[in-house]
């Protein structure tokens, strides 16, 4: 697992930056309501697990856990994060959010790596010329 850590942890700080704004608000609890929403728990957690899936697998012991179940348990763990540091996340200064970003990624990490074993498959390089042509 040590060979793809860097990777995960790349590619969960992106996935959470990259969700729409809107869920981040809901999920921090700085959006119009300026309560935290579970719905945008529910949205990054099943972005990340469809983002993560791309490089990373997870198994329980010999099965496969399925994308379903990987982004209920990001969700639980998003909806886990203290209100402070949720806030964070969509905090005006650059700096304070890729903080908070980071803090957070790293322990959703944790618990990945503490409830299932985490296996990094990069995709195959494509060669140019060696798929199929189109013509037209």
């Amino acid at each position: 697992m040590a060979e793809g850590l860097n990777e995960l942890q790349v590619n969960m700080v992106i996935g959470i930056r990259v969700a729409p704004i809107p869920a981040l608000r809901a999920f921090a609890g700085t959006g119009v309501k300026r309560r935290r929403e579970p719905g945008g728990s529910r949205e990054i957690g099943e972005r990340l697990a469809k983002h993560l899936g791309h490089m990373h697998k997870f198994h329980e012991e010999s099965r496969r856990v399925k994308e379903d179940d990987l982004a209920d348990f990001l969700m639980q763990h998003l909806l886990a994060v203290p209100e402070a540091l949720a806030k964070r996340v969509t905090d005006k200064n650059a700096d304070v959010r890729r903080e908070a970003i980071g803090t957070i990624a790293g322990a959703l990490i944790d618990a990945l790596r503490a409830n299932w074993t985490v296996v990094y498959q990069p995709g195959e390089n494509i060669q140019h010329g060696s798929g199929a042509k189109w013509h037209g």
